[in-house]
């Protein structure tokens, strides 16, 4: 990460519970929220979003997981917003879900 200050991941695949190394990059510290609730331990892994951020900002910034697809990353007077949409599959629950992001971000 050394020609970026700041990178929003999606899909990280992070279990609840885990937590990625804190030295994985050198220059940069990492946030992260899973995506899975109740993972059993089969299938594939799914979600999940996080930041990676230039440690020379880590002082200045303050993060929020907003749910499991939407985190804000602040600093000083400059807000970004990072959002996972997932796929939408016509269902009712995923036309739902997409509702209620939208919702977060216009609140």
């Amino acid at each position: 990460m050394t020609e970026s200050d700041l990178i929003f991941l999606c899909e990280t695949w992070l279990k609840e519970e885990e937590e990625l190394e804190e030295n994985l990059f050198e220059n940069a510290k990492i946030y992260m929220k899973s995506g899975m609730e109740n993972y059993r331990g089969y299938g594939r892994p799914y979600g999940g979003i996080g930041w990676l951020v230039n440690r020379n900002y880590d002082e200045r910034i303050e993060i929020k997981f907003i749910n499991k697809r939407i985190a804000t990353l602040e600093m000083e007077s400059m807000t970004i917003i990072g959002v996972y949409l997932t796929a939408n599959d016509n269902s009712n629950e995923s036309k739902l879900e997409h509702k209620i992001d939208i919702n977060e971000l216009s609140s």
